[in-house]
C-alpha cells in the first residue's frame, strides 16, 4: 500500500496540532478521539495509550507523521467515520457529514478535487 501525498496532506491538515484544521478537528473528536488517532499511528511502533502517557508522546506529531502506510490509513479511516475528512463532493448523498475544515487547502484523497 502507498498513501497518496493528499492522503498524508489531509491527516496533516487535521491532526498537525500547529495545522490550519487542528482546532476545529480537536473539538469534533475531543480528547478521546485524538488519543485514538495516536493509538492508530505507529510512527514510534503500535502503543496503547498507556505507553504513548508514559513516554509522553500523546500529542507529539512525529509519531503520526512517521507512521507507515498502513497506519495512516488506519487514521484516514478514522477520520472519515467520524465525518472529520470528507470532501463536499465525496459526500454528496449526504451520507458522510463534511467536517468544516476536511482537507484543509488540500485535494481530497479520494475524488482528487
Amino acid at each position: 500500500m502507498v498513501i497518496s501525498d493528499a492522503t498524508f496532506k489531509s491527516v496533516a491538515a487535521a491532526l498537525c496540532p500547529w495545522g490550519a484544521g487542528y482546532d476545529s478537528t480537536r473539538r469534533a473528536l475531543g480528547e478521546r478521539g485524538l488519543d485514538r488517532c495516536w493509538e492508530l499511528a505507529d510512527g514510534y511502533g503500535r502503543c496503547s495509550l498507556g505507553d504513548l502517557r508514559s513516554r509522553g508522546l500523546t500529542r507529539d506529531w512525529s509519531h503520526v507523521r512517521d507512521s507507515s502506510d498502513e497506519a495512516l490509513a488506519r487514521i484516514v479511516g478514522y477520520l472519515k467515520r467520524r465525518g472529520v475528512l470528507a470532501c463536499g463532493t465525496c459526500a454528496g448523498s449526504g451520507a458522510v457529514r463534511p467536517h468544516p475544515t476536511a482537507l484543509v487547502a488540500v485535494d481530497c484523497p479520494d475524488c482528487g478535487r
